[in-house]
């Protein structure tokens, strides 16, 4: 199981809009889609990526690598162009495991 990094700073983000942190979690480990990665001298590598809560819910989650955990920067909800990109590679991948 992931290991993740809380603290105030990414609590409040995901709070300003509308994510728990159960919901970041689910859906880091629910096999996100990678969208984006993006490097920067100071902050290192920072992911976008596009993940489905238990409930169904599709997020897009911005994090980075602590050491070996993961530390969530924020996440909102997914616009729909987002979604239904989520959504189409996933039954793309469906097809291609039968």
């Amino acid at each position: 199981m992931q290991q993740f990094v809380w603290d105030d700073a990414n609590r409040k983000h995901l709070s300003r809009h509308g994510v728990s942190i159960s919901e970041a979690e689910q859906a880091l480990n629910n096999d996100p889609i990678d969208v984006c990665v993006q490097s920067d001298e100071v902050d290192g590598e920072r992911f976008q990526q596009l993940g489905e809560t238990n409930v169904g819910r599709i997020l897009l989650i911005v994090s980075t690598w602590r050491g070996d955990a993961t530390r969530v920067i924020t996440g909102w909800e997914a616009p729909k162009a987002f979604k239904d990109f989520y959504l189409a590679n996933k039954a793309r991948n469906v097809w291609k495991s039968d």
